[in-house]
């Protein structure tokens, strides 16, 4: 993940499956921050389209206060969104949906779903395949220096010793980058 800059554009990219939605924000093709979200079981039986549309109106909302007043780009792998702006309103989702949208900037491009890779992985990861994602995506030189810092402050090594002294460890996470140990 990388820091926002508001001298870049952001793209937002959408994704939606049967069972939830994802978008990924992004600048200069990396990814600044993500959105997840499981379907309600009304929501699961919309069409395709309403679920696209559904992930980016939820994506602009979520990211309102870096996307208001600037220019950007929504990705979506439903082509027909493309038109999104010069359709009729003709059902009770696109009525209640469509204002939201308004004073947005925005410019809606059709991306196939293979290209569209980091939020269609998204929409189909379990939450736990999720967390380690997360985990695993952690910069090892921030560790490092977490570590360090530890080893420097007496009450984080008290805490520590006595963590190893009582507890035992129920989950481990080690990928030679970066470990994490869950203790009870």
């Amino acid at each position: 993940m990388a820091l926002l800059d508001f001298s870049s554009p952001f793209t937002i990219e959408t994704n939606a499956s049967g069972v939830g939605i994802k978008a990924v924000l992004v600048q200069q093709g990396h990814p600044i921050a993500y959105l997840s979200r499981t379907l309600a079981l009304k929501q699961q039986a919309l069409s395709a389209y309403e679920k696209e549309f559904l992930a980016a109106v939820l994506a602009m909302e979520k990211w309102r206060p870096y996307l208001l007043g600037r220019h950007f780009i929504i990705k979506t792998n439903h082509s027909s969104l493309k038109y999104l702006m010069e359709q009729k309103i003709t059902t009770t989702f696109q009525s209640k949906w469509l204002p939201k949208l308004m004073g947005f900037n925005n410019k809606i491009v059709y991306k196939k779903g293979k290209a569209n890779m980091a939020a269609n992985s998204l929409s189909r990861a379990l939450g736990s395949q999720l967390l380690i994602m997360h985990l695993s995506s952690i910069d090892t030189r921030l560790v490092d220096r977490v570590k360090v810092t530890w080893q420097q402050d007496l009450t984080s090594q008290a805490l520590i010793q006595s963590l190893r002294a009582c507890c035992i460890i129920i989950f481990s996470f080690d990928d030679n980058k970066s470990k994490c140990n869950i203790f009870v």
